[in-house]
């Protein structure tokens, strides 16, 4: 769990120039996107299966709550951040899990925050490799008391011969899919002793 204290004096570094001080957002994510995917190249066989759930939901957001704090300047002469959003698994029909654990490092001035993880490892079923990338993007259009912004998924399978000739058969995770959801926050300002815990909520 990672977890900081934002004491009164740093609700007054929020609420003036920020000098570096964490900065925490309540966060409604609209992820209904993600129960009812059609497109049929994000499952393994390239087609929607016959048997699956589908789930149709009307305003319902997942809430969360994101932190923000500043680094030192890059190379590039840009402003380092680090935003933690908690410890997240978003999986994209059959395509490989989106797993964040860490935190995103960005810039000041894009306001944008990449993580990227590529995985290779042997096939279970011959000698052959497997990739799994996956990428999560968070843009926020601004930091203001109430931003909005986007998160894009990425997530990609791809599987290399080796010793032996990839399998014919994909793995249940061996699609691939992406997709974008909306977020809304709320800055959260405090006289008292703030406490954030970022569990993954």
């Amino acid at each position: 769990m990672r977890s900081l204290v934002l004491s009164a004096l740093a609700v007054v570094a929020m609420s003036g120039c920020n000098s570096g001080m964490p900065r925490l957002w309540r966060i409604a994510i609209d992820s209904t996107p993600l129960s009812n995917i059609t497109d049929s190249g994000c499952y393994v066989d390239k087609q929607l299966p016959t048997n699956r759930q589908l789930v149709n939901e009307v305003n319902f957001r997942d809430e969360s709550e994101w932190v923000i704090w500043d680094g030192d300047t890059g190379t590039d002469g840009k402003t380092k951040q680090y935003l933690d959003i908690g410890t997240k698994q978003i999986r994209l029909a059959e395509a490989p899990v989106i797993d964040v654990s860490a935190l995103i490092e960005g810039n000041a001035t894009d306001k944008e925050f990449t993580g990227q993880r590529n995985e290779v490892r042997q096939s279970l079923t011959a000698r052959a490799n497997e990739s799994r990338q996956t990428q999560i993007t968070i843009k926020w259009n601004d930091y203001g008391m109430s931003p909005t912004g986007t998160v894009r998924l990425d997530a990609r399978f791809a599987c290399a011969a080796g010793a032996d000739p990839c399998p014919a058969r994909p793995p249940a995770d061996g699609a691939n899919c992406a997709a974008q959801l909306n977020f809304v926050g709320r800055r959260i300002d405090t006289t008292a002793t703030t406490i954030y815990g970022n569990t993954g909520k």
